[in-house]
């Protein structure tokens, strides 16, 4: 098992969905909330699992029943979690 590092972006990104979510549907973001920590503990023991994309350093991985993705790096023997993105928007971000 690799080990797993979480952006200050990437959390932001988290808390700001599950807190979107959860002012409409409580148990709809606590069940995005689950989603994300399963896949990036699924990322931690695979860490292969997203597909490489050429001539990029990341890598992007679909979260199972969300319109969420995980954007992450691998770099040596840990996994970084960069990005929690909404597939509905643009990639790469603006900014």
């Amino acid at each position: 098992m690799r080990p797993l590092r979480v952006t200050a972006r990437a959390a932001r990104d988290l808390k700001e969905a599950v807190g979107f979510i959860a002012q409409e549907n409580p148990m709809a973001a606590e069940t995005l909330a689950a989603r994300l920590d399963e896949t990036m503990a699924l990322l931690a023991r695979f860490p292969e699992a997203g597909p490489a994309l050429p001539g990029r350093s990341f890598r992007i991985l679909q979260v199972a029943g969300t319109p969420y993705r995980l954007v992450y790096s691998l770099s040596g023997a840990e996994v970084t979690i960069l990005r929690v993105w909404l597939g509905a928007r643009a990639w790469p971000p603006a900014s």
